[in-house]
């Protein structure tokens, strides 16, 4: 078993989200060294910690594209997550979003990847040529030279990275032909470049036989991922430690998971039309909001 960081992403620090963190960071010790990132404005200006180097050193063009989106949100987040795992020691880092949760104990889903060598690790990786009308897709852009095949999309609320590969990320996405969505960018890139890509679980065409149909469910070419357990809302109120019986299934991944917000009431139906014609405005309803999604 490899030793792996791991990055806990928050836009709050909340006592049940540090309660939250405690108990992924104490069930498991000895397999992965958290560190907590506290984030809550839609640019790269942690609280905590100071981030050295700085992401203009790490992801300068991708900054730049931040800044003319308007902030992390939607799609920029892979220059906040780089920028913090870029100094830490171990050879892969995982990245957690506050509002994932586990219905079972954290040692027992991070030991599962703990001799794994996957590139990048994360859920829901499909080719976009299976989803034409991927919500993220007018911005997925590639230099003219990447195959048309390489094109991927993904969700990213919880997901592990190589040193390997964010070094050739780096690197690759100083070309600004690569604009768009991180959840097309990480998956895209990786497989562009030859690196080893896996599904965490689920039904995908990238998830290993041995861990097909286990960890997590969801819909990939439902807007908001629906139904399943690992979707883009609605969201759930409570973490799994605070109310077990809400939780259905044991050993699985659950998101969103958003302590102290009111839940809401089911989304309408989208209406009859296809949807790469509806408003950006309107998807993002849909999805709901966060820092990942």
């Amino acid at each position: 078993m490899r030793l792996a960081n791991g990055l806990f992403i928050t836009t709050q620090f909340t006592d049940r989200i540090r309660a939250h963190f405690d108990r992924v960071r104490q069930q498991t010790e000895g397999l992965v060294e958290w560190r907590l990132v506290h984030n809550p404005g839609n640019h790269v200006i942690p609280v905590e910690p100071r981030l050295d180097p700085s992401p203009d050193q790490v992801l300068p063009e991708r900054l730049r594209q931040l800044e003319r989106n308007g902030g992390l949100v939607p799609g920029h987040v892979d220059v906040l997550v780089m920028a913090a795992a870029w100094p830490l020691p171990h050879d892969h880092t995982w990245i957690m979003e506050f509002d994932v949760d586990y219905s079972g104990d954290w040692r027992s889903l991070f030991a599962r990847f703990a001799a794994n060598d996957a590139d990048l690790l994360t859920t829901t990786l499909l080719p976009l040529a299976d989803d034409p009308d991927w919500y993220f897709m007018e911005t997925a852009l590639a230099p003219a030279h990447v195959d048309p095949a390489c094109r991927m999309r993904s969700f990213n609320p919880l997901m592990r990275m190589s040193r390997r590969f964010m070094q050739a990320y780096a690197d690759e996405v100083r070309d600004p032909g690569w604009q768009g969505h991180f959840e097309y960018l990480l998956p895209t890139v990786a497989r562009h470049l030859g690196l080893k890509i896996e599904d965490i679980g689920g039904e995908g065409p990238f998830c290993p036989p041995e861990r097909r149909g286990t960890l997590y469910s969801n819909t990939p070419l439902d807007p908001g991922l629906r139904p399943g357990s690992f979707v883009c809302r609605p969201w759930r109120s409570e973490y799994f430690a605070e109310r077990p019986e809400d939780f259905p299934q044991g050993d699985w991944l659950f998101h969103p998971v958003k302590p102290d917000m009111p839940l809401l009431p089911p989304p309408p139906p989208p209406p009859p039309l296809p949807r790469r014609s509806l408003p950006r405005r309107l998807w993002r309803f849909v999805r709901g909001k966060g820092m990942g999604s």
